[in-house]
């Protein structure tokens, strides 16, 4: 996403964002923010969210890592390089694939002498990818970018639709503010 930023500032030079990372829903009531991009159940108790965009995982490695990336046995992928887990967190837990439920969706047998490295974050795993690491699940909103430059090979015909999706999330008020419905919009078309 924030490299799609640069149009919305040229679209709208006069709206300010100020861009904050939380790994959890924002609180309204004490934190100075008029919307929040989340990845969760869209069922915010008093806030009002914008459905964006499901999402995908699927097992993403650098180029380098495999010679041979059209004839590659997944089975033989999984069983020879480590796996990068990303243990989620409380907030993303149920909404989150994890290699197990990603092997078990394929029928692929786990491992038996697993080579895995756990990282608490998303991103954290996929940089480990990017630096030839291993094979991590790619978060398809996360990774497109980088399959597209080519910095990652993606398997993405062995994808899993997670349970959650993404939302833009605020209370009632920020609605009605006409730069954040502006901003709203915008984002709507670059997550489709």
């Amino acid at each position: 996403m924030i490299p799609r930023l640069a149009s919305f500032s040229v679209k709208y030079p006069t709206i300010e964002l100020d861009i904050v990372a939380l790994d959890r829903l924002a609180d309204f009531n004490t934190e100075q923010f008029d919307g929040h991009i989340h990845f969760g159940s869209g069922d915010y108790f008093g806030l009002k969210a914008l459905w964006l965009a499901n999402e995908t995982v699927y097992p993403i490695y650098h180029p380098a890592l495999i010679d041979d990336h059209q004839t590659q046995d997944l089975s033989s992928l999984i069983q020879h390089h480590q796996l990068l887990f990303y243990k989620a967190g409380i907030e993303d837990e149920p909404g989150g694939i994890s290699w197990h439920d990603w092997l078990n969706h394929y029928n692929i047998e786990r491992p038996s002498q697993l080579n895995k490295m756990s990282f608490s974050h998303v991103a954290l795993a996929i940089t480990a990818a990017k630096k030839q690491l291993g094979i991590a699940l790619g978060w398809h909103h996360l990774v497109i970018d980088d399959v597209n430059q080519g910095q990652l090979i993606s398997l993405d015909k062995f994808a899993m639709t997670t349970p959650f999706s993404y939302y833009l999330v605020a209370p009632s008020c920020a609605w009605e503010n006409s730069n954040f419905r502006l901003f709203a919009n915008w984002l709507t078309k670059q997550m489709t």
